[in-house]
């Protein structure tokens, strides 16, 4: 599990081996980590540290490899990293850089930048993922008049997935390649495949991971009941509740442990 700790003055980038903290800064700078990956013996961790001490922007979107810093901006401009995959010796970071005029959803390869949205629509990259060497980036634009518009794109090429502008994206998976995007939809959960949108919940209702086994999809994610969030996850579509309504509660991931 990856994210930060606070030290009494800053957040410190941080992950948890079961249950014990590995921090990644020294706590000098506010840092926070948002993604991790375990590929064998090797502990990946994504997310951003501030480049000075005494301020928290420009922000400065890196990964650890083992501890260890790779920076992924120079910290001329704020940028943040969101989530990551290896494949093979390749590493693969998906987040946002502030080009001067708007966030720029970006995805990273061996930390060589790749930028996918409009140089003046702010958008953040929330996830990617590789398969047989297509890459596939999904993430959200914030448009004018407070709308939003969730994307994809494959290989660097923006893919049709909706024209609604209240639409957030969260996350991609691909199986059997067939194409997954979670997310929500005129402020209903939804799940689109292969383009093809899928509803979930009820009005207040989002859906933010999923994951793929066979011919089931689950999905993880929140909805509301009038006065609590309530987690759930939705199995083809059928819906468990997670906690009983009495405060709020969200759940950002998950995954199958299939035996």
């Amino acid at each position: 599990m990856a994210g930060s700790e606070w030290n009494g003055s800053r957040s410190v980038a941080t992950y948890w081996k079961n249950g014990k903290p590995v921090y990644l800064t020294d706590g000098t700078h506010d840092a926070g980590a948002l993604a991790i990956a375990v590929i064998g013996n090797d502990v990946y961790v994504a997310g951003s540290e501030s480049k000075y001490d005494y301020c928290s922007v420009p922000f400065i979107a890196k990964y650890w490899k083992n501890g260890r810093p790779v920076n992924l901006t120079d910290g001329s401009s704020d940028a943040t990293a969101t989530s990551i995959v290896v494949v093979g010796n390749d590493v693969y970071v998906a987040g946002g850089e502030d080009d001067g005029y708007a966030y720029v959803a970006t995805y990273w390869k061996n930390s060589d930048p790749v930028r996918l949205s409009d140089f003046f629509i702010d958008a953040i990259a929330s996830s990617i993922v590789v398969s047989e060497n297509d890459v596939y980036v999904a993430a959200t634009e914030y448009l004018a008049g407070n709308q939003f518009a969730g994307k994809l794109w494959k290989n660097g090429k923006s893919v049709h997935l909706t024209d609604d502008l209240n639409s957030f994206v969260d996350c991609v998976t691909v199986s059997n390649r067939d194409v997954y995007v979670c997310g929500s939809e005129a402020g209903v959960a939804t799940y689109w495949k292969n383009g093809k949108s899928m509803t979930l919940g009820t009005t207040g209702s989002f859906a933010h991971a999923i994951a793929v086994y066979g011919n089931d999809v689950y999905v993880a994610g929140s909805e509301g009941d009038g006065t609590h969030l309530i987690a759930k996850y939705w199995k083809n579509g059928s819906p468990v509740n997670l906690s009983d309504g009495s405060k709020d509660t969200v759940p950002y991931a998950i995954v199958l442990s299939v035996h």
